[in-house]
């Protein structure tokens, strides 16, 4: 567990960059992605009508923290992938490699302090169409390989070359999961002096944080607390 944070001397506030790594086994990344995902089917309407998002959207493109997976894309809110049984007999099962990711893509600005961007849903053939995309974390026979899960919290700030108020990224939280491992990164900016801790004050980022609590048994918002406390 670490924390950095910088004051800013200049316009005032700090930013801080949290991370925590907990250890994973191949059950307990089956059931962090069923609380995960859980909490993204909550809180991202389903398709079938206009879907929309306001001052959030996914991460932006990076590497991969685990080696051998699919880096991360522009706007990536999940990206979930291994192995799925696609069919069985009495030789076993016949296992096909399945991906699933929702992105964001912009759609238009509402104003000075509203940014908006629609989620997009994405699976592999290997998926049955009929297969509810929130139980890929509890369905079996579904071998999981790694998670990823992203967010990007806007803030209206003000903007001397817009010489008002924009929307910018004041949060940014990643999840990055596989079979040994969970990292957490949190990274925040605050205009003023102020400890203020986004697993609390940002509705998702709470419920992600509850999530990996409930399995891992550690929580992130309290561990970022305690390092804002002891800055």
């Amino acid at each position: 567990m670490t924390c950095l944070i910088k004051k800013n001397w200049l316009l005032g506030g700090y930013s801080a960059d949290y991370q925590q790594r907990l250890p994973l086994t191949s059950i307990t990344l089956s059931k962090i992605a069923h609380e995960l995902l859980t909490v993204l089917h909550d809180a991202i309407p389903q398709p079938g009508y206009p879907c929309e998002l306001s001052n959030l959207k996914g991460r932006e493109r990076s590497e991969a923290a685990f080696k051998g997976v699919p880096p991360p894309q522009d706007g990536e809110v999940l990206s979930i992938g291994g192995t799925i049984a696609t069919s069985g007999g009495k030789n076993g099962f016949t296992w096909s490699p399945f991906r699933f990711s929702c992105l964001t893509r912009f759609v238009r600005f509402e104003g000075n302090d509203q940014i908006i961007h629609a989620p997009e849903l994405f699976k592999s053939e290997s998926i049955p169409q009929w297969f509810p995309w929130r139980l890929l974390g509890a369905a079996a026979p579904i071998k999981i390989e790694y998670l990823r899960l992203g967010f990007e919290n806007f803030s209206s700030r003000f903007s001397i070359a817009r010489f008002g108020a924009v929307p910018v990224v004041s949060d940014t939280l990643l999840i990055d999961a596989n079979q040994e491992s969970l990292n957490v990164s949190l990274s925040t900016q605050q205009p003023r002096w102020q400890p203020c801790n986004p697993f609390s004050t940002l509705p998702l980022f709470k419920q992600v944080s509850l999530a990996v609590e409930k399995v891992c048994g550690s929580s992130p918002s309290e561990g970022f607390a305690r390092e804002l406390t002891v800055s």
